[in-house]
């Protein structure tokens, strides 16, 4: 967390500054909510979200830090009907954390201009954040009657050969080490076309607030953290997808994917269609491996939305965690020995989990609450630790070189440069301890200085697994040292006036208490130097 190096007074948010304002009762028992773009703007990486309500009846405060899903050197690409072309990130603010005072609550927010979504858990309630036709609204799950319809986990029927088989072992899920799963996505025309109107930006800020709050769900259980290393987006309808069901998909993605795509670094491979394909479909175990796909189908393209009646299916977030669920090591519930629960068989339960099959009973998905169980946690631990053929433990970021301080005149360019150790690595900029805009390499160029940038730069390095920030580096503006004159220049002049200085006895350069020769050395020195 940022707040091991920045005190409370840095950060953004205090008072009413908060980018989640109450705007007054919304349709049914939910609370319209209107975002502060420019405050969401300002916002540090890590904030406190005051007085946000959760649905009518709730107003908490929000501890979070921002955190990224994409990968540093991700790839983004829509293909067109004649080539494909590359895609800008979208411009979604990703917040994780918990309810101030409330141990073991869990908060994920995807924040945006064009849609926003997120979920609180709290004391074992879930609150929604989504964006409807009314605006942004929020809701305690528990109180709006959700209309789900049936869904379908085809994993089960997958060739038993083409599934790991892991031995749970006795794995204690806490102290797990932080582990990182570099994610694929693939997609069909009918999600960009159908799903999201042929935005681009909406489809692919869909993506991100998914695998968003996949992290939120899986670093809180597991350790695991997802980074999207390439998504793809389909505007033509000429994709290379005929199969319409979720299992022969699968199958049509493997072999496309093995056939075509052997070059895009990944440890899985994710699916995702609003497609009728009768539901989802995983191998089991296999991170790092031939096997490593997953498909999610019948998608809707938001989180959960109970206003519109008759709603496809808008259980999103819960059908790609179990299908991410088999690939990291996980059968059902229903497939444990001793069973976790048998919501397949009938005996029915209300606080069914991530990978269960307790959303087929009365109440649909008000029967899964999104976690991991106990047990799974372990079954993922344990295979991770000795099944994963891969390294997915990355190394965390540390400071080799930190920045160091100068010296210019006014109207000068000033480069700073930290250099770090670490896998996936990312940078950021602060001046003064906040954020700086768009100051995300390793070396932070500062042209034409004025008197107002006259401050402290210090650089954040950080991956999935942790960050860490260098030691500060001040840049003061005046002359260079040898600049005698003190014309912000570096000349002839200034020759003449140090060797004025030494005819007269004032001219210790080296200040060792005696004007002499090694003071002409010493100044002649410093002027080669320049500023």
């Amino acid at each position: 967390m940022l707040a091991e190096f920045i005190v409370a007074s840095t950060l953004s948010l205090s008072g009413g500054a908060s980018p989640i304002i109450d705007t007054g009762p919304g349709p049914k028992e939910t609370r319209l909510v209107a975002l502060d773009l420019e405050a969401l703007d300002d916002l540090g990486q890590d904030a406190i979200l005051s007085d946000v309500p959760l649905g009518n009846n709730v107003v908490v405060d929000l501890a979070v830090e921002r955190f990224e899903v994409f990968a540093p050197d991700a790839t983004l690409l829509v293909v067109g009907d004649d080539a494909e072309r590359p895609l800008d990130r979208p411009a979604v603010t990703l917040l994780r954390g918990e309810v101030v005072g409330v141990p073991g609550s869990t908060v994920f927010l995807s924040l945006g201009a064009d849609q926003s979504e997120g979920f609180v858990l709290m004391d074992d309630r879930r609150y929604v954040l989504t964006t409807t036709d009314a605006g942004v609204i929020t809701y305690d799950e528990a109180l709006v009657d959700m209309d789900w319809v049936p869904f379908e986990c085809a994993t089960s029927r997958l060739l038993q050969d083409e599934m790991r088989a892991i031995d749970p072992g006795a794995f204690d899920s806490r102290g797990a080490p932080c582990r990182r799963i570099g994610m694929a996505v693939e997609t069909d025309h009918e999600l960009l076309a159908n799903t999201f109107g042929g935005s681009t930006a909406l489809a692919l800020g869909y993506v991100e607030t998914m695998f968003g709050a996949m992290t939120t769900i899986y670093a809180r259980d597991v350790n695991v953290r997802f980074e999207l290393t390439f998504v793809r987006l389909w505007e033509t309808a000429d994709d290379p997808w005929t199969v319409g069901d979720s299992g022969g998909q699968l199958n049509e993605f493997r072999a496309y994917w093995r056939a075509n795509e052997s070059a895009v670094e990944r440890d899985l491979a994710h699916f995702l269609s609003s497609r009728n394909l009768g539901g989802g479909v995983a191998w089991v175990g296999t991170i790092c491996s031939d096997f490593g796909y997953a498909l999610s189908g019948n998608l809707a393209g938001h989180f959960p939305n109970p206003l519109e009646d008759n709603h496809p299916q808008n259980w999103d977030p819960y059908v790609v965690a179990h299908e991410v669920g088999h690939n990291c090591g996980s059968p059902h519930t229903h497939d444990y020995a001793p069973q976790i629960d048998n919501c397949a068989g009938g005996e029915c339960i209300t606080d069914g989990t991530i990978m269960s099959y307790c959303h087929g009973c009365p109440g649909g998905m008000r029967n899964i609450q999104l976690r991991l169980h106990e047990r799974v946690q372990d079954q993922i631990l344990s295979y991770m630790d000795t099944g994963v053929g891969c390294d997915i433990i990355p190394t965390p970021p540390g400071i080799v070189t930190d920045p160091t301080s100068q010296v210019a005149c006014p109207g000068a360019d000033v480069s700073f440069l930290v250099i770090a150790s670490g896998e996936h690595r990312t940078y950021q900029w602060l001046r003064n301890l906040v954020p700086m805009a768009g100051e995300n390499t390793p070396v932070l160029t500062i042209e034409n200085v004025t008197a107002s940038d006259a401050a402290q730069y210090t650089c954040i390095v950080s991956n999935v697994c942790g960050m860490v920030l260098s030691e500060p580096a001040t840049l003061t503006l005046g002359a260079c040292v040898a600049d005698v004159t003190g014309d912000c220049a570096l000349d002839i002049f200034d020759v003449l006036g140090f060797l004025d200085l030494f005819e007269s006895g004032d001219g210790d350069w080296n200040n060792d208490g005696v004007t002499d020769i090694f003071d002409v050395l010493a100044y002649l020195e410093d002027f080669a130097g320049g500023c």
